[in-house]
């Protein structure tokens, strides 16, 4: 005895029939009164999220607006203050100005090696005081404090 999808559907629907005409017809109510209630706290607890979640969308919103102006009154105050004529007012106030006596330092400096086959070379005429050419950098660069510190130790230096 084989049931075609129509015969099942239809066994079915005969049996929900079947159960629900069997109850006494107070209960009848109640169970569809139950039914309706449980609707009805599905769709208010959906409705009740969707308008929690379009709450947070619009002050998310009115955030998000109230950063662009602060971002926007950042960057006309950043503009103000890179302006010529404020930093050279805030120089001024630091005691900071054009220089009228400006001096120099002059400092021995070590002469420019050159690569030769991936070797280093020392150019014609070796280093100064020919002490870069035997091996030691290190006096070279104690001439060059040397030389910086008689420089600051002049007056006005």
């Amino acid at each position: 005895m084989e049931y075609s999808p129509t015969a099942r559907r239809n066994s079915i629907t005969r049996l929900a029939s079947d159960w629900f005409t069997a109850l006494p017809r107070l209960s009848q109510i109640g169970v569809a009164l139950v039914l309706f209630g449980l609707a009805i706290f599905l769709y208010l607890a959906q409705a009740s999220v969707v308008a929690n979640l379009s709450l947070q969308i619009v002050q998310y919103e009115a955030r998000i607006q109230e950063l662009k102006n602060r971002n926007e009154v950042l960057r006309v105050t950043i503009a103000q203050e890179e302006r010529l004529p404020v930093i050279m007012e805030r120089a001024a106030a630091l005691g900071l100005g054009p220089q009228d006596e400006v001096l120099y330092g002059v400092v021995e400096v070590s002469p420019t090696f050159t690569s030769v086959n991936g070797e280093l070379a020392i150019p014609a005429g070796g280093a100064p005081n020919s002490t870069l050419a035997q091996g030691t950098a290190n006096s070279w660069w104690n001439t060059i404090v040397d030389q910086f510190a008689a420089w600051m130790s002049r007056p006005g230096g």
